[in-house]
């Protein structure tokens, strides 16, 4: 026999405000007291908890990125490293490079009318 579960609807009502200041998934079962296998397994169970933490990662990524704009615009006291980190390890952000798939070789072709004009 199976544990009866401690979900219920109040505690996907819950969730956007526990995520609205930037709190992860880890932090957020901390609040509800419950495990990660619990919090994944109601996500897979219960169609309203599964929004509401979609709604609340939305919440929460907007937090993290208006207060990197905050810093930006030196509206608050970030720590650039710390900041960097916390998006690419929570939010899957990543440095931008552009390969050039010609060895590093840019080919460019000049019709003959260019040519000329050369």
């Amino acid at each position: 026999m199976s544990r009866p579960t401690k979900y219920n609807k109040t505690i996907a009502d819950k969730l956007p405000d526990l995520f609205g200041e930037g709190q992860s998934i880890i932090e957020v079962c901390g609040e509800l007291k419950i495990s990660r296998d619990t919090f994944y397994n109601w996500k897979k169970q219960y169609p309203e908890f599964s929004k509401a933490v979609d709604d609340g990662l939305t919440l929460s990524q907007a937090f993290w990125e208006k207060l990197g704009r905050e810093g930006t615009l030196c509206l608050r006291n970030v720590q650039p490293t710390m900041y960097i980190f916390q998006m690419k390890n929570r939010f899957h952000w990543a440095d931008k490079s552009d390969l050039n798939m010609n060895g590093g070789i840019l080919i460019q072709k000049i019709d003959s009318d260019d040519e000329a004009a050369l």
